[in-house]
């Protein structure tokens, strides 16, 4: 019962050509090899059929699944035993015969697709035959059995050109019976149009020199429609050069199994166009000897470049394609623990570029568990695999600054306390000390000095510019009190004076343009960031900032004349304060680039979208 389970996993992974294949108009049937003690085909245990094959046979499929050929047909003949047999040893077969325990004609087709399996494809031939059989027969006979026949029967008199058509005949095309005239003449004129050319000259040509011929064509009812027809021809008379005399022959009427075999047509048409244009490709890989691919979709050339040919007539060409650090994932599928196939690895394309792709499949094996074929689909995950690894990125950046800006903030208030106490406190405990001195000389009556008064005077107006300088650092109120501008001109001045770097600036354009407050912050967040860039890193000598309105943009430009930065800390664009710069433009809904060039410096532009710059 293990290679049961075996090939019902087989059947599973095979799941896309289920609707194809319990469609089929042919019965199709895998039968398990039984051995007997001398290793000899013995019986065939039914593994899977069709639809069509159980029809065909006549049982239930769940009672033939598990059961043998000597079960459910004690009957069977030695001759089809032998036919197992031979094909069991790996012969292809292909023959017609009578079934006596089916009591059927059936056409054969079988074969082992694997060591220790047998596959069967059949027809049922039996109408077909019972009609030979008819038209071997005598004239007498066949006139005897006119009314019990169920197809159409005609009896042509190729020299008068008159025909006798049965009665059935006439009501398969829902004609009430010799309603149209018995002649070769009226046949043709109820041929469909399309055929009329050649389904007549085809059946006079070829009863010249066959005496059986089948036709399959059109013809209109009654009603204006038309039926598909199966016609057999049998020439019983010629004359003395061989022309034929007398035909006589059958007419079915078709059109339901023309349908269906449209149908499946159509179904199959679709299925191809399903695996062409789905953006996945569709694959059989032979893992017997290397990576030999039987079958892939035409889709692989969108994924991969190369033509569905060149993968499969190019020995170990996929194998050659996939990067040398998966190799060995895809080839040693012994290592994973189930049936199911999941993979992901990149291959090289077309472009000589690597893309990613994952794999879902399922592995066929043997009954010792053997890998012998990988069936299933590849989609390329190139662009989900960039998104990861971009956010992967971003998350760990996000958290980097995040830890970043904590530890600025702490700094930050660690350096407020210790000026407040250092420079404020000590100032406020020197004011309060000199107060008490001059209450104390009050009250005793003596003369206040003074010089006292200048003293403590000159002490608050030293406080005050302490508490001013802390409050510029922490956010310059020129910012907020006279602009945009007065606060890049401060910064450039302060700057200027701690750097000895000259700075320059053409700001003249926005002179009086009213920014909105949080744009305003950002460009000269920028600037502080950029200037502090520039005294720590560039080694340059002059600094020029320039703010202009170009197009649907604001335009902050900071160029320096330093060494520039470097192509690797500039693709990185991890640094804490460049990362903040590039937050800050995102946030305003613009764009920040930086661009180095060796030995001839930096440049930092900012571009604001103009409706979000100006405040309304």
């Amino acid at each position: 019962m293990n290679n049961n389970k075996d090939f019902s996993i087989l059947q599973q992974s095979e799941h896309k050509f289920r609707s194809i294949f319990e469609t089929m108009f042919e019965g199709f049937i895998l039968y398990e090899v039984i051995y007997d003690d001398n290793n000899q085909p013995y019986d065939y245990r039914y593994i899977e059929l069709n639809n069509a094959a159980e029809s065909l046979m006549g049982f239930p499929r769940k009672e033939m699944i598990g059961n043998t050929v000597r079960q459910l047909l004690p009957g069977v003949s030695q001759k089809w035993l032998g036919y197992y047999a031979s094909a069991a040893r790996g012969e292809n077969l292909e023959f017609e015969e009578y079934s006596p325990a089916l009591k059927k004609y059936l056409r054969t087709i079988m074969y082992s697709p694997i060591q220790g399996y047998v596959a069967a494809l059949s027809i049922d031939l039996t109408a077909r035959k019972k009609a030979e059989e008819a038209l071997r027969l005598s004239e007498e006979r066949l006139q005897y059995s006119l009314e019990a026949a169920d197809e159409g029967y005609w009896d042509w008199d190729a020299k008068t050109n008159r025909v006798y058509f049965s009665p059935r005949y006439y009501t398969m095309l829902g004609y009430e019976p010799y309603e149209f005239e018995p002649s070769y003449n009226a046949w043709v004129n109820l041929i469909h149009p399309g055929q009329k050319s050649w389904v007549p000259e085809k059946a006079t040509n070829e009863s010249v020199i066959k005496d059986f011929i089948s036709i399959e064509f059109q013809l209109r009812t009654k009603m204006g429609e038309y039926r598909w027809i199966e016609s057999h021809w049998k020439v019983v008379e010629r004359d003395k050069v061989g022309a034929p005399v007398r035909v006589v022959g059958t007419h079915s009427d078709i059109t339901e199994r023309k349908q269906i075999e449209e149908k499946l047509m159509n179904d199959q048409r679709r299925m191809n166009l399903i695996l062409d244009t789905v953006p996945v490709a569709f694959y059989d890989i032979d893992l017997s000897d290397g990576l030999d691919v039987k079958w892939i979709s035409k889709s692989i050339k969108r994924l991969t470049g190369y033509s569905q040919e060149t993968f499969m007539k190019e020995r170990g060409f996929w194998k050659s394609r996939i990067h040398k650090d998966d190799l060995d994932k895809l080839i040693d599928v012994s290592t994973f623990p189930g049936d199911l196939y999941h993979l992901e690895h990149r291959m090289k394309c077309a472009d000589n570029k690597y893309k990613w792709f994952m794999y879902r499949a399922f592995i066929i094996r043997d009954a010792s568990r053997k890998p012998l074929k990988v069936i299933g689909l590849m989609h390329d995950i190139s662009r989900s695999k960039s998104y990861e690894e971009k956010l992967k990125t971003s998350e760990k950046q996000a958290r980097e600054l995040s830890r970043h800006l904590e530890n600025v903030h702490e700094e930050e208030r660690k350096n407020l306390a210790r000026e407040v106490h250092d420079e404020l406190g000590q100032a406020l405990t020197v004011l309060k000390l000199m107060a008490n001195s001059i209450k104390k000389d009050l009250l005793q009556g003596k003369i206040i000095n003074p010089s006292d008064l200048d003293e403590m005077t000159g002490l608050i107006s030293s406080t005050i510019k302490s508490v001013q300088r802390i409050t510029t650092e922490l956010r310059p109120d020129i910012l907020d009190t006279v602009g945009l501008i007065a606060a890049i001109e401060w910064q450039a001045e302060s700057f200027t004076r701690f750097s000895e770097i000259d700075c320059w600036l053409d700001l003249s354009e926005h002179k009086c343009s009213a920014f909105q407050s949080c744009i305003a912050t950002i460009i000269f967040r920028t600037v502080q960031e950029a200037l502090t860039n520039v005294s720590r890193h560039a080694g340059a000598t002059r600094v020029n900032i320039s703010l202009r309105k170009k197009g649907n943009w604001v335009i902050l430009l900071i160029e320096d004349n330093g060494i520039g930065i470097s192509p690797k800390r500039l693709k990185d664009m991890t640094s804490f304060g460049l990362k903040g710069m590039q937050e800050r433009a995102i946030f305003a809904g613009g764009k920040l680039a930086i661009k180095g060039r060796k030995g001839k410096g930096t440049t930092v532009t900012l571009k604001i979208p103009l409706e979000r710059a100006f405040a309304k």
